[in-house]
């Protein structure tokens, strides 16, 4: 039985980490999940910036994409943990929130929309964990990795708030380290596994920003990864430029490839790495396809 999604590709996706849309789809179709383009979203709002300017505006603004969905009858998926966790927390507080749902609806009054609260947020991980199952997964898995030592990073906004996102533990998180093990890949343990990737801050304090993935990176290097994954488009972005940039500015050469988790996973199925767009990898991932029987 096919599960039907309204995608929400959101704005860092399609514009710059288009490779973690090509496998996310390749992969996941493969289990019969179908896609439905969601005409006329916007931006999901990003929940930082606008609602430190006005609330109600990002309200209406995640609530008019919700809108959508509901028109065309489905529950949103994303590829992003960001879009996830925005347009999952307005829909939250506006089918709990009677009378922010009315301020809401008498904006969206202008564009002939209405909030209705008839639909569910849900980012492709919990599509992987809860509607396709572990064992699915596992026995779709042609190929195992023998001997990859990868260092996971899940992120911030995968697991947290916890209140909205439901998915796992956001102090000790284990689903992400159990999807990647499903290919036959180790998930090592490294310090400061689960701490932010420092992506958050570029553009306000660059410097620290690239000082925090600086010390996530030795740390990982230390740990003996042959890569890094990540299930975030925005940590993906934060790992690959940053070891350009330290690259200049330090002459350091960490030499660690970063894969989204469906490109991991499209391998262990029997893709072909151009079919999940591993080409478009920053740092070349021959020794992960050396690894893989």
């Amino acid at each position: 039985m096919a599960l039907d999604y309204a995608l929400f590709l959101g704005c860092v996706i399609p514009t710059r980490e288009f490779g973690l849309e090509v496998s996310a789809k390749k992969v996941l179709e493969a289990f019969d999940v179908k896609f439905h383009e969601m005409i006329g979203a916007g931006c999901c709002g990003t929940a930082g910036p606008i609602a430190a300017v006005d609330f109600l505006t990002m309200a209406a603004i995640a609530a008019r994409n919700i809108c959508i969905a509901e028109e065309m009858g489905m529950d949103i998926i994303t590829f992003c943990t960001g879009c996830a966790g925005t347009l999952g927390k307005y829909n939250k507080l506006l089918k709990e929130d009677e009378h922010l749902r009315e301020q809401v609806n008498e904006i969206l009054k202008d564009i002939n929309k209405e909030f209705k609260g008839k639909i569910e947020v849900k980012h492709s991980l919990d599509v992987l964990v809860n509607d396709i199952g572990l064992d699915k997964i596992k026995n779709s898995i042609k190929k195992k990795f023998n001997g990859l030592n990868v260092a996971a990073h899940i992120g911030c906004h995968a697991v947290r708030p916890s209140d909205i996102r439901k998915f796992d533990s956001p102090e000790r998180p284990i689903l992400f380290d159990q999807l990647i093990e499903l290919t036959g890949a180790k998930s090592i343990n490294f310090l400061g596994k689960n701490l932010c990737c420092g992506a958050g801050l570029i553009g306000v304090a660059d410097d620290y920003s690239l000082a925090l993935v600086r010390e996530k990176l030795i740390k990982v290097k230390a740990a003996g990864a042959d890569c890094m994954c990540t299930i975030c488009a925005a940590c993906h972005l934060q790992y690959e430029m940053s070891q350009l940039s330290l690259k200049t500015k330090f002459k350091e050469d960490y030499n660690i490839p970063v894969l989204h988790y469906y490109q991991l996973l499209g391998l262990s199925m029997g893709v072909k790495p151009e079919e999940i767009a591993l080409q478009t990898v920053k740092i070349k991932a021959d020794n992960v396809l050396a690894k893989l029987k």
